[in-house]
């Protein structure tokens, strides 16, 4: 609500198991009004190899809101040797402000083995992450996102969309990937 501060997480990591013949599907609609500010991070998303996930999540901010919103998914559980061989998964955020759009993203995998090892996509990736902030400081903060990303020690990256800061990680170590998000 107008000028609220929050900070919201999830107590535990969401695991998402072998899936069947049907989809899991997790659908979040969060929206920041005028003069508000919300820290939205939940704990990591795990797909197990046969998960088929799809997630959609829309972020709604006040022109004068703040918002930090993102998640981190882990690609299967490598402490058990485990490497995403099959499942699927459909990732889309849209963010859009006094209801314009301002940036939608969409990620979709249907053959892991097609994707986590190519150089142009996964690159042998055990996790990822985004991170969005919208707020009106937004713009100005790309290159001290970028100085942060620098010292991190996977790859990433940032760049500013309509004074939207979009934050994307990419890491071969799940653990490592999770401790340069913090």
């Amino acid at each position: 609500r107008a000028g609220t501060r929050v900070l919201m997480t999830s107590q535990a990591a969401e695991k998402v198991y072998r899936s069947g013949d049907r989809s899991v599907r997790v659908d979040t609609v969060v929206r920041v009004e005028a003069d508000a500010r919300l820290e939205w991070m939940p704990q990591p998303t795990i797909l197990f190899d046969g998960a088929d996930l799809e997630r959609r999540t829309r972020l709604d901010v006040a022109t004068d809101a703040t918002a930090l919103a993102g998640e981190i998914t882990i690609l299967g559980r490598a402490a058990h040797g485990e490497r995403l061989r099959a499942g699927r998964l459909f990732d889309e955020w849209t963010v859009r402000r006094d209801g314009r759009l301002l940036w939608a993203d969409r990620t979709r995998v249907d053959d892991w083995g097609a994707v986590l090892d190519d150089p142009h996509a996964f690159d042998g990736a055990a996790a990822t992450a985004l991170a969005v902030y919208a707020a009106p400081d937004a713009a100005g903060r790309v290159e001290e996102a970028r100085s942060l990303l620098d010292a991190a020690g996977v790859i990433a990256g940032a760049t500013v969309i309509d004074g939207l800061l979009i934050l994307r990680w990419l890491g071969r170590e799940a653990a490592r990937l999770v401790a340069a998000y913090a």
